[in-house]
């Protein structure tokens, strides 16, 4: 995991696009305690969260190996703010507890709202954990 901070962006301008895009940078250059970062951030500032930033968390969240903790309170605001079964959403919840070996809870949120997109992710995580363990042995 590498650790970058970035600089603080210039409180007097930012907003919701700002905010993601740069989240959306900082998760593609795997900085995603820089994420969580800006995702509390965000919470402070007074900006509003949407459904891109939860799931731009939630995808670094999956990739943290903090074995689901930062995704389980991004749940929860997602829970606060009535997005849990949006779509992009409810995708990264599944991943994030997939992939934090959280099958259970996976198999949860899944069963809320079953589509064909979450489905996919679902085999996904259940794919990456049988490889997993299959490595490991």
């Amino acid at each position: 995991m590498k650790l970058h901070t970035a600089p603080p962006l210039d409180s007097s301008q930012p907003n919701a696009l700002t905010w993601t895009a740069r989240m959306i940078n900082n998760s593609r250059g795997d900085r995603f305690v820089d994420v969580i970062s800006d995702f509390k951030e965000i919470g402070r500032a007074g900006i509003i969260k949407n459904t891109y930033m939860i799931s731009c968390v939630l995808r670094a969240c999956a990739r943290m190996q903090d074995h689901g903790f930062s995704g389980q309170q991004v749940h929860a605001n997602a829970i606060k703010l009535g997005v849990e079964s949006h779509s992009f959403v409810h995708c990264g919840l599944v991943d994030m507890y997939g992939r934090n070996g959280l099958l259970r809870d996976a198999k949860m949120v899944w069963f809320q709202t079953i589509n064909d997109t979450t489905s996919t992710a679902c085999l996904e995580c259940h794919a990456y954990k049988l490889l997993a363990e299959w490595v490991t042995h």
